[in-house]
């Protein structure tokens, strides 16, 4: 459901993912529906039942191991419960499909906005056109949230990038090991402490360099540093970490905009939009504004 509905894509005021139940069960059926209502709890009892034949239970968890999942396209669980009590119809529902199901997953507005979901779904059964979304949904790529760069001797660029890649940085989609490389020049002066790689303390050294970048995630950035660190010769290496500005998508995000390639009226698109519903015929009716 993840990669169907990414919840990244969801408005931010909505609920989606998994309400109730943990992820990580496996589940050997899942039923469908608009919302979580009583009688759709009562279908996945009986089909549950139906599925185990006389087999016994065996544990708390088998349950939740051989049970049924409910996919709801509207979340069960939207505003911030004060309790659950089984004398109040949304309380005896959640309590309820937490006793007998393996899991609630919510798409909601993550379906609508991802690319192939409800709004293009829908926008196809108007007509040929130009699709955009309303409100243009941004995310930088996993492994891309920073640009990691420094300053090194050419000696020492493979030994540094190497090491940053181990470390999990330079992954871009199926790529590993990508990076960018500049010549230039560094110059620096050490104190009477220093023990520089190049040159001598307390002279102004300038030292043709090379200055690496490599994106990398936030998870691996800890390490990421710590690598180049280990692999740089220099006791003091130039290091920058820069976020990445998210990308706007051409094709995700909330709502749509469809220029259609030959004009049309209202109530042909109301027609349309029937058919691809499977609609009664003057099911849509037209209001004036």
């Amino acid at each position: 459901m993840e990669r169907l509905s990414p919840c990244r894509l969801a408005a931010e005021w909505d609920r989606t993912g998994v309400l109730i139940g943990d992820s990580g069960d496996p589940v050997s059926r899942v039923l469908l529906t608009i919302d979580l209502t009583e009688a759709v709890l009562d279908e996945a009892r009986d089909r549950d039942g139906a599925g185990r034949g006389t087999g016994a239970r065996t544990g708390p968890r088998a349950r939740a191991v051989r049970g049924t999942a409910v996919v709801a396209y509207h979340p069960p669980i939207f505003e911030p419960l004060a309790n659950l009590a089984a004398d109040e119809p949304r309380g005896r529902i959640v309590l309820r499909a937490a006793r007998e199901l393996a899991g609630v997953i919510s798409p909601h507005t993550a379906l609508d906005a991802v690319a192939g979901g409800v709004n293009d779904w829908l926008a196809e059964g108007i007509g040929a056109g130009v699709l955009s979304p309303i409100e243009p949904a941004s995310a930088a790529p996993s492994g891309e949230a920073f640009l990691v760069c420094t300053k090194t001797p050419r000696i020492a660029l493979d030994a540094v990038r190497d090491a940053m890649s181990l470390a999990g940085a330079g992954r871009i989609g199926a790529y590993s090991r990508c990076s960018f490389e500049i010549q230039g020049e560094g110059t620096f002066q050490g104190d009477a402490s220093t023990n520089p790689a190049v040159g001598f303390a307390r002279r102004f050294v300038r030292a043709p360099e090379v200055k690496l970048e490599m994106v990398s995630s936030a998870a691996v950035l800890p390490a990421a540093l710590a690598a180049l660190r280990t692999a740089h010769p220099y006791e003091e290496p130039a290091i920058e970490v820069l976020p990445l500005a998210p990308r706007p998508s051409i094709r995700e995000g909330q709502g749509r905009v469809l220029e259609l390639l030959r004009p049309t009226t209202a109530p042909e698109i109301a027609s349309r939009l029937a058919r691809h519903l499977r609609l009664p015929r003057g099911s849509i009716e037209l209001v004036e504004a």
